[in-house]
């Protein structure tokens, strides 16, 4: 099962950029204090904010992409999701817009590291 990391919007730079290296370049899916989500964030996110901004970001929330897809726990019960998962995995949300589950492109869940509570 591969793994994919929650991260922090708070998180440093350069442990994103680590992260990358070790996942040979998958969206990192991004969480406020609360563990709500808020967006992904992917090397193109970052090299986007530094092309246009021409400066290095600070934290993950700089650059993170708020537009990307989910599906609530209640709509993936129900059946009323069609899937497309050419941008990487889809983010289950509860109730509290926290991520539940990452769902592959065989309807899998993925085993996914959430961080600590703030």
């Amino acid at each position: 099962m591969q793994k994919y990391n929650i991260l922090n919007f708070k998180t440093d730079v350069t442990e994103f950029l680590e992260f990358l290296k070790v996942t040979q370049g998958r969206a990192v899916v991004v969480v406020d204090d609360s563990h709500r989500y808020l967006g992904v964030a992917t090397k193109g996110d970052f090299l986007k904010y530094v092309m246009i901004k021409k400066k290095l970001p600070k934290m993950l929330g700089d650059f993170v992409n708020r537009g990307a897809f989910t599906v609530s726990e209640n709509e993936l019960r129900n059946g009323n999701v069609l899937f497309d998962f050419e941008l990487g995995p889809v983010p289950v949300l509860n109730d509290l817009g926290e991520v539940v589950e990452l769902l592959d492109h065989d309807i899998k869940s993925l085993q996914i590291n959430k961080p600590e509570r703030g």
